[in-house]
């Protein structure tokens, strides 16, 4: 009997800790999800900003300057989409492996051969005075973010154990240009194409590329073979990644 009932306390006491744990664990989620009640204070605002979110989570946002909504903007997109932004900006600048390890050196290897983040850093110094100004009040308001933050980040890091560093005005650019990559992303398909220039008419690679239902057909433009060593286009698609 004595044993039975220790049995049935060990066995009470286990399941009470499980339990405190777990709903512990899950609290401490929950603090990685946006704050959308209250007030937040954080440096870089002279005045104060605020984020609304409609029913369908959307943030409508509200300052007294453009630079300052650009502020509100970087501040909601980090609470938002903070993963999503920081494999934006490593893949843009070929650091992918410092979270991921050998799996993505190819990819780095690639992307950093594009020269994607040394054109952002390079475009910095093109934009008009308004545009820069922006461009420096959404990553305040990103860094304002990460530096203002407390409890858990979204579940990718803690997974990997990663924490994000400060972000900078070449990662907010090198973020739209690899938007630009994701939506545009035909590399293989133009190799194919100059790989079978050689051997098919204009229209026959035409119909191996047809456009989208209702659109009208592309002009069957020559496709050229690429100059250079024969075996080029085999070594640059054996190179590229899946993705590509």
């Amino acid at each position: 009997m004595f044993y039975k009932n220790k049995f049935i306390l060990i066995f009470a006491f286990s399941v009470l800790v499980l339990s405190t744990t777990t709903l512990g664990g899950f609290l401490w989620l929950r603090t990685s999800l946006p704050i959308t009640n209250g007030s937040i204070a954080v440096k870089g605002l002279t005045n104060p900003v605020s984020i609304a979110r409609d029913v369908y989570g959307i943030p409508h946002i509200k300052g007294e300057s453009q630079s300052q909504v650009y502020f509100g903007l970087g501040f909601a997109h980090a609470q938002d989409r903070m993963w999503q932004m920081e494999t934006a900006r490593r893949a843009g600048a070929g650091r992918l492996s410092e979270i991921f390890g050998k799996r993505t050196l190819k990819l780095d290897k690639y992307l950093r051969g594009l020269g994607f983040y040394r054109a952002a850093e390079a475009s910095l110094s093109h934009f008009d005075k308004s545009s820069r100004a922006n461009i420096e009040a959404y990553t305040a308001g990103i860094n304002a973010y990460l530096s203002s933050h407390e409890g858990a980040l979204p579940l990718e890091f803690l997974i990997l154990r990663h924490r994000p560093e400060n972000w900078t005005e070449a990662d907010s650019v090198v973020s739209a240009k690899m938007m630009s990559l994701k939506l545009g992303s035909n590399a293989r398909a133009e190799l194919i194409r100059h790989q079978l220039a050689g051997q098919l008419t204009p229209l026959q690679i035409s119909e191996l590329w047809p456009p989208y239902p209702g659109d009208p057909p592309p002009p069957q433009t020559e496709v050229k073979p690429l100059k250079g060593s024969p075996t080029l286009v085999e070594t640059v698609l054996a190179f590229l990644p899946s993705t590509a």
